[in-house]
């Protein structure tokens, strides 16, 4: 009884000295792990943009898909301070398991290079595991996204990549990964073609039944029947990785962009291995606009507290409108109010997005360096920064949380007062501050007299 006992003392012994090594021994060697994976990522990212001499992390709160989205990271690569393109990084569901696509996409969306793998990687050796080899990663480079998979027989075109044979899926999810990260550094650099905005037009909403679930489409059409926006999917939005997902991503949602009601198969190129999804996002599309399901959009309010001041600029006060997030981030700017003059074609354009948009993301205090300022018009793009920084600084709130001028508006002379030929043809559009109305008339010839 007494052997049995110390057999079984030792043996426990023995089993937690092992256990406490083995505890040790992960420990130490995370670390190292870890740094390997960094060190990977590092030596990824020159590899598949080697023109960069140093990358500048992108913080994922400022992509269009957000910390949630559908890239893990993203850089700005640099050669002599200048953005020479981005390297994103995703993960995506191969035959076997997860895999890593790193991409470099320069700015006109070519692809510049792609590295394939991760610590997870367990695609079938000489099958999906060909993935990995040079040849296969090296058919992206050069070619523009979005990419589309061809097997053996089908017609190639310039944005087309031979699948692995026997490797179909493999093929497929490699690919809806890399157009994953081309679409996100499109829309970071492209910001207005986002899905954020609201479109013109009338959105409408049906549900079709997919390949795994449903498919539900908000589309908006114009008033002459063409599509403005697609955007495809909600929370029930369950197809198959790698090929009835990409339905939701802008590569195949643009193509409908500008399309007549009703569509059809043919007007657009079908995702490739996924016509049940294809065709349940085109009856649906279809669906919604015969039955008019209208459904109102609303832009998304951008995350923070709105603050605002006003600082004097060359010909007039500038007033700002600057939402900042609780990290300090810009994330939404406005210039000008009713009472805002600053001179045509040059002060005038800081209430411009091509001006304002280049403050998202951006860190307060900003400082001149931060963007470009505007060409001959340096007292007005000071003007603005000075205003973000004392809104800020100050913690004055916009009323409301909203971007309003306090300025009595300037008036605008009644439609009576206008003296307006009877043979014109007259419009009127919104402008930045009220309506525009126009009036031209025209000679026999079509000229504008």
């Amino acid at each position: 009884m007494k052997k049995r006992l110390s057999a079984w003392l030792v043996l426990g012994i023995i089993t937690i000295v092992a256990g406490l090594s083995l505890a040790m021994t992960n420990e130490v060697t995370k670390d190292v792990i870890d740094q390997q994976a960094v060190q990977a990522d590092v030596e990824a990212r020159s590899a598949v943009l080697t023109g960069a001499e140093a990358f500048e992390e992108v913080p994922l709160a400022s992509l269009p898909g957000g910390e949630e989205g559908p890239i893990v990271s993203m850089f700005a690569g640099t050669s002599q301070g200048e953005v020479v393109g981005h390297v994103g990084k995703t993960i995506v569901n191969g035959y076997g398991g997860p895999i890593e696509i790193i991409a470099g996409v320069l700015a006109d969306g070519t692809i510049s290079g792609v590295n394939i793998g991760g610590a997870g990687f367990a695609e079938t050796p000489g099958l999906g595991g060909k993935a990995k080899d040079a040849s296969f990663m090296a058919a992206f480079s050069g070619k523009q996204a979005p990419l589309k998979v061809v097997k053996a027989g089908e017609e190639k075109g310039d944005n087309t990549v031979d699948a692995i044979a026997a490797a179909t899926i493999t093929s497929r999810a490699v690919t809806a990964g890399i157009n994953r990260i081309a679409s996100e550094i499109d829309g970071y650099l492209n910001p207005d073609t986002g899905t954020g905005a609201v479109a013109e037009g009338t959105t409408y909403t049906a549900t079709e039944q997919g390949y795994k679930g449903p498919v539900t489409v908000f589309v908006t059409v114009k008033d002459d029947d063409t599509i403005s926006q697609l955007i495809v999917g909600d929370d029930s939005f369950a197809e198959t990785e790698g090929l009835g997902s990409p339905a939701r991503e802008k590569p195949f949602t643009e193509q409908f962009v500008g399309k007549s009601m009703p569509v059809a198969i043919g007007d657009i190129e079908a995702l490739s291995g996924a016509t049940v999804t294809t065709t349940a996002v085109i009856a649906a599309i279809n669906r919604a606009y015969e039955e008019k399901n209208i459904i109102v959009l609303e832009a998304p309010k951008p995350e923070g507290t709105t603050y605002t001041a006003s600082v004097d600029g060359y010909k007039s006060p500038v007033t700002v409108f600057v939402t900042v997030k609780d990290d300090g981030t810009i994330t939404s700017l406005v210039v000008g109010d009713a009472q805002f003059a600053e001179t045509d074609g040059l002060g005038a354009l800081a209430a411009d997005k091509e001006f304002t948009q280049q403050f998202i993301g951006k860190s307060v205090p900003v400082a001149i360096g931060d963007i470009d300022a505007l060409s001959g018009a340096t007292v007005t793009t000071n003007a603005v920064l000075d205003a973000i920084n004392q809104a800020y600084a100050d913690k004055t709130i916009a009323e409301g949380g909203e971007p309003q001028s306090t300025a009595e508006p300037t008036q605008a002379p009644k439609a009576e007062e206008v003296e307006v030929p009877a043979n014109a043809i007259t419009a009127a559009y919104e402008g930045y501050h009220s309506m525009v109305a126009v009036a031209v008339t025209f000679d026999e010839n079509g000229a504008i007299t």
